[in-house]
């Protein structure tokens, strides 16, 4: 009788062992999945950033050169933006 429960229980062990082992190798294909999403988000994040600043900086030439052929539109339309924003702010 006691062979019959050694035995089981050397069963038992090596059943308990593959579902371990089936676990850890499960945990590790999600960690290099997660790892490797980590880095290709990071790099898509990286283009949109550099695409929004070469945005921002050919916006600022575009609107630099406007208010350098007409200053005094450009003045205007700042006066007209300022008190806009001054209406708004004043209504709380």
């Amino acid at each position: 009788m006691d062979k019959d429960r050694s035995v089981k229980s050397e069963e038992s062990d090596g059943g308990a062992r593959t579902v371990a082992e089936d676990a850890m190798a499960t945990a590790s294909e999600a960690a290099a999945s997660a790892s490797d999403m980590a880095r290709n988000a990071g790099a898509s994040l990286s283009r949109a950033g550099s695409q929004v600043y070469r945005q921002g900086a050919q916006t600022g030439e575009y609107v630099g050169g406007l208010v350098r052929s007409d200053p005094l539109l450009a003045l205007l339309g700042a006066g007209a933006l300022g008190f806009a924003l001054g209406l708004l702010v004043g209504r709380r």
